[in-house]
């Protein structure tokens, strides 16, 4: 007779178990789950109750990144004194459109700017990512003014008078208050006053760009789910959200601009009217836009609204999902997906195994054909987005 092999039972093994290492299916059971335990915890050694005891490694808490100590009025009065202007636009983007040619009969459209998931305040590190990416205020501020100068640079391309510019804005303008989830907190740059204020600010200056290159600019913002105000979401109404008063403030600010309109939708979707054509607007966290026929696919989500609404819903406009696609399965609409500023991050590279340009869409609307000259902004090329250390090699 033997010792059972389990070094916490001193019973032996009976005779009557041939080629038996432990005294019962018990103890056996018992050292399979504490070596699949060990592997788990990366323990080496023997495979002992006491070697599983040994204690996880402590990770510090972030550090602060608030002086709680100030109210109100001295953290918004430091904020202010942050804050710097954008770079003046290109001198081309203000270059007026070439005159129409009148034989070639394409007669006068509307311009589309889709805008969503800036994520001001947002810090992509590429360290994490494994050298792809990389995202931060700079980075953000940098690529809003390239985006605000290619806009009207477009237009310059356009054989056609463009009589208005429509900025729909998708959502997601902040990356959010840090409890999105648990660690945003460490992927945070700004306190959401700053990402509300900062971008504010920058925002006044691309409409002021606009203004100055278009007849007429209409905004329709609807809102998305980083601007909530609650930890989770249905935490709290989905009107409490930040991104609603940014866009009131902001209109507050441009007042003057006789030919700018903004109207903020104040439920989760807006339905806009362009040249006939009908634009339902939605952030998109609701719905999953490469599955057609889920019960939250995309092309299911469009035709079970137009039975809601009552309306036949020609583009489907979301955002959130930081990729862009199109799909066109029926005739006279589409499904449009729009990308992101910020690009590959831990989320989209790890998790998904995918990744696009950081890239907004922009298009025209003709009245009887729908969308045209539809393109992308591309914000970054692949060589600043994509930096892979190789290790070993030839020496």
């Amino acid at each position: 007779m033997t010792q059972c092999a389990n070094p916490d039972c001193e019973n032996e093994v009976l005779s009557t178990r041939t080629n038996a290492l432990w005294c019962g299916r018990r103890c056996g059971t018992r050292v399979r789950n504490l070596r699949y335990q060990a592997k788990k915890y990366g323990i080496r050694g023997p495979k002992t109750r006491a070697a599983l005891a040994v204690p996880p490694p402590e990770f510090s808490p972030p550090p602060p990144i608030e002086d709680k100590t100030l109210d109100f009025e001295e953290r918004l009065d430091r904020v202010f004194s942050r804050l710097t202007v954008l770079p003046r636009p290109d001198p081309l983007c203000m270059v007026p459109p070439p005159l129409p040619e009148e034989d070639l009969g394409f007669g006068p459209q509307h311009q589309v700017a889709l805008f969503s998931d800036l994520h001001r305040g947002l810090i992509v590190d590429s360290q994490e990512t494994g050298g792809l990416g990389g995202y931060n205020l700079d980075i953000c501020r940098d690529r809003l003014a390239k985006w605000r100068d290619k806009v009207p640079r477009f237009r310059q391309t356009y054989r056609f008078e463009v009589t208005k510019l429509w900025l729909l804005d998708l959502g997601d303008d902040f990356a959010g208050h840090g409890k999105m989830y648990p660690a945003q907190a460490y992927f945070l740059q700004e306190h959401l006053t700053e990402q509300v204020v900062g971008f504010v600010v920058d925002m006044e200056d691309v409409l002021r760009c606009f203004a100055a290159a278009y007849q007429r600019v209409h905004v329709v913002k609807v809102k998305g789910n980083h601007g909530r105000t609650g930890d989770k979401r249905g935490d709290r109404p989905e009107r409490d959200n930040v991104e609603t008063l940014a866009w009131r403030w902001i209109a507050d600010r441009v007042r003057d601009l006789d030919n700018v309109t903004i109207e903020i939708a104040e439920g989760f979707f807006a339905l806009v009217d362009i040249l006939d054509h009908v634009f339902y607007l939605t952030h998109g966290e609701d719905i999953l836009p490469a599955s057609p026929y889920a019960q939250r696919g995309g092309l299911n989500t469009k035709l079970r609204m137009n039975s809601v609404l009552g309306r036949v819903i020609n583009y489907l406009c979301l955002a959130h999902h930081h990729y862009k696609m199109t799909i066109e399965r029926e005739i006279g609409g589409k499904l449009i997906v729009n990308g992101c500023f910020p690009g590959p991050d831990l989320l989209s590279v790890k998790t998904y195994h995918e990744a696009n340009l950081p890239s907004q869409k922009v298009f025209a609307v003709h009245p009887k054909w729908g969308i045209t000259h539809e393109t992308e902004i591309y914000l970054a090329s692949p060589e600043e987005v994509r930096q892979v250390p190789v290790y070993g090699g030839t020496p």
